[in-house]
């Protein structure tokens, strides 16, 4: 399959279903289903920011979006890299070979990463605003950046969350615990990190969804498109960085093209 970018919008009416609460459940067995759909979120919030994708899911689909290590209702443990990449590829394996992986930012990191774990022990996997490595001049950038960020109000990221999110929703991740000062914990974590190597080891076919206004991501998508066996890029138009949480239906969208794939 051929590497692709364009642009990309659904239509998901009549396919709304109210959020189920779950516990988490990386790692645990659960009943067959159509397919699996193992989201991570991004620094700072928890897995509630999925809300939105799984209410455009259909109900053949069972959405798992555990909050990862330092975030959520896991604020105590610290934050790994290396641990939260163990924590999907064994939530994968335990789920099937019909399973997609789905992450934003910092998520779509670690997803990439246990993909290349999986070679094709997953039907797919979804990355959102990651197609940008932290290596070189960049890495050096990005340990710079550090020094602001710890002058960040703690406030701060949950007066975003209520200007970006539907009440709803802010309420459900702010409920679940804030963790501000991840920001830079998972920053480090990724600083020196090789993601198109990542890329290069995934079997499977790759969606990249990039908002059109955060760049650089934006301007390296092409690149990690290439990169992959199959990968196609999806520019949402006057998205900023953070897609998972403001344009879930083209998530949504791209999971369901890897259901017909499989």
């Amino acid at each position: 399959m051929r590497s692709e970018i364009r642009e990309f919008w659904p239509s998901f009416s009549g396919l709304e279903k109210p959020l189920s609460r779950r516990p988490p459940t990386f790692g645990r067995s659960r009943a067959a289903l159509k397919m699996r759909v193992i989201a991570v979120h991004g620094a700072a919030v928890n897995g509630a920011t999925w809300m939105p994708l799984e209410r455009l899911l259909p109900a053949s689909l069972e959405l798992i979006a555990d909050d990862l290590p330092g975030h959520g209702e896991r604020r105590d443990e610290p934050f790994d890299f290396a641990t939260a990449v163990g924590d999907i590829v064994a939530a994968a394996r335990s789920a099937g070979r019909r399973t997609v992986l789905v992450g934003d930012s910092l998520g779509g990191y670690l997803v990439l990463a246990a993909g290349a774990q999986l070679g094709d022990a997953v039907a797919g996997v979804v990355a959102g605003s990651c197609t940008f490595a932290l290596r070189g001049l960049a890495g050096a950038v990005a340990r710079i950046s550090l020094v602001p960020g710890m002058l960040i109000p703690p406030g701060a990221v949950r007066t975003l969350l209520y200007r970006v999110c539907e009440p709803d929703m802010a309420c459900a991740i702010e409920a679940r615990g804030l963790a501000p000062a991840m920001r830079n914990v998972t920053m480090r974590a990724l600083i020196g990190h090789d993601v198109l190597a990542d890329v290069h080891a995934i079997r499977v076919p790759i969606t990249f969804i990039v908002g059109g206004w955060d760049v650089p991501i934006v301007w390296n998508a092409a690149r990690f498109s290439r990169a992959a066996v199959a990968g196609r890029v999806i520019v949402e138009p006057n998205a900023p960085h953070g897609v998972g949480i403001l344009r879930p239906a083209a998530f949504a969208g791209a999971i369901a093209s890897m259901q017909r794939i499989k």
